[in-house]
C-alpha cells in the first residue's frame, strides 16, 4: 500500500516537472524566435519579397485624393501588368498587387469589377495570385483583380484573426479596414462600383 503511494507520488512529481521542463523550453524558443527570427529575411532568401518588390510601384494616396473617376479613361497603371500599389490605413501604410487586364479598355462605359484575394498563411500576395491562375480569367471577363498582401508575424504572413499570428507591427494591422481602403482606392482611380466587388481567400 505505501508502496504503491509513493510510486504514484514519484510519478506524478516526474509528470510535473516533466512538463514544467517542456514549459521552460517552450517559452525560451519562443523568447529566441521572436528575438531572432527575421521574416523578411527569409522571405528574401526565398526570393519572395525580391520579386515582389522588383513589380512596379504606385501609392495610392493621389488616387484617394482625387475622387472616383469615370470608367473608359486611361488607366493610371499599365494595362496587363501586375504593379503594388501602397495604401495608407489606420494601423500604417499596407500594399496589395493589382491586375488590369487589356479587356478593361475594351469593354465600354459600363462600371468595371473588382475582385479581392486573400492569400493563405505565409504565403505572398503575388504568388497567390499567379498560382490560382485567374489572370487569364480576368483577361477574358474584364474583372480587376487586387491580391492583398497580409502582414508579417511569428508564424508568417498572416491576416488578423484575433489571438493569431504574433505581429511584428506595434499596432495590430486592422485588415477590414485595409480591405476598405483597396476597394476605395481602385475605385477611385477606375472606376469599380461598391456593388461589384467580390473577395476570395484561403486558410488564414
Amino acid at each position: 500500500m505505501h508502496l504503491c503511494v509513493r510510486m504514484r507520488c514519484a510519478l506524478r512529481s516526474l509528470f510535473i516537472l516533466s512538463l514544467f521542463l517542456v514549459l521552460a523550453t517552450a517559452k525560451v524558443f519562443a523568447e529566441r524566435l521572436m528575438a531572432g527570427w527575421d521574416p523578411f529575411a527569409v522571405a528574401e532568401e526565398e526570393g519572395l519579397l525580391k520579386q515582389l518588390n522588383s513589380l512596379p510601384q504606385f501609392n495610392a494616396k493621389s488616387w484617394l485624393k482625387e475622387g472616383a473617376s469615370s470608367r473608359g479613361g486611361k488607366p493610371t497603371v499599365p494595362v496587363n501588368t501586375q504593379v503594388v500599389v501602397n495604401v495608407p490605413t489606420a494601423t500604417g501604410e499596407r500594399r496589395f498587387v493589382l491586375y488590369v487586364p487589356d479587356s478593361y479598355m475594351q469593354n465600354g462605359n459600363s462600371t468595371a469589377a473588382l475582385q479581392l484575394y486573400f492569400h493563405g498563411l505565409n504565403d505572398q500576395c503575388d504568388r497567390f495570385l499567379n498560382a490560382i491562375n485567374v489572370i487569364e480569367h480576368a483577361k477574358k471577363t474584364g474583372f480587376v483583380l487586387a491580391s492583398l498582401c497580409g502582414s508579417e508575424g511569428a508564424i508568417g504572413t498572416a491576416w488578423n484573426a484575433g489571438t493569431c499570428c504574433g505581429f511584428f507591427s506595434e499596432k495590430q494591422p486592422d485588415d477590414f479596414d485595409f480591405a476598405e481602403k483597396v476597394v476605395e482606392s481602385v475605385s477611385s482611380s477606375l472606376g469599380v462600383h461598391f456593388t461589384r466587388v467580390m473577395a476570395v481567400g484561403f486558410s488564414n
